[in-house]
């Protein structure tokens, strides 16, 4: 973003509004640098539960993408619910699922409804600081929400190559 100050041209950085449904200070941490490198802002937010992410994008619309732990502390979330909140509130949607995932119906829906940046975990860990903190989450984290996933990629990531026309 340009702008006249004093006579000199002043660029500002876009700012880029994350909502993630978990501590992700560490997350923050690694990505903050990455963002600054294409010009924008990451002004993060944070919040543990269901109820908390519908009323952060109620009050902040200008919200642009939410990641969040298929696990959360009042419970799994489903395919249902995690297309319900990108589609209600038109935010790209980062969710970080366990690797159980691939291959199911599950991950067929989310694909199918747009769903095509997640990222997988080792299952068997914690929800939460476990999960970010697995080798290169973080960076794979930035990667979707700065460059996303093409249709054809996120097919063969997901496993439902041959279940999805």
């Amino acid at each position: 973003m340009r702008a006249e100050l004093g006579g000199k041209t002043q660029y500002r950085k876009e700012e880029y509004h994350v909502l993630f449904g978990f501590e992700a200070s560490h997350v923050v941490e690694v990505i903050t640098p990455l963002f600054r490198e294409k010009n924008l802002l990451l002004v993060p937010f944070y919040v543990h539960s269901r109820i908390g992410l519908m009323e952060h994008l109620d009050k902040n619309p200008d919200t642009g993408a939410i990641v969040i732990v298929d696990r959360m502390p009042s419970g799994k979330l489903t395919a249902e619910e995690i297309c319900y909140l990108a589609e209600k509130y038109k935010v790209q949607c980062v969710p970080l699922l366990a690797a159980s995932w691939r291959g199911t119906a599950e991950m067929e829906k989310l694909y199918r409804r747009g769903i095509l940046r997640a990222e997988f975990y080792e299952t068997g860990k914690d929800a939460g600081s476990d999960v970010i903190r697995e080798q290169g989450m973080a960076m794979r984290i930035a990667n979707e929400l700065l460059n996303g996933r093409n249709h054809d990629s996120a097919k063969a990531y997901y496993e439902i190559v041959g279940r999805v026309v």
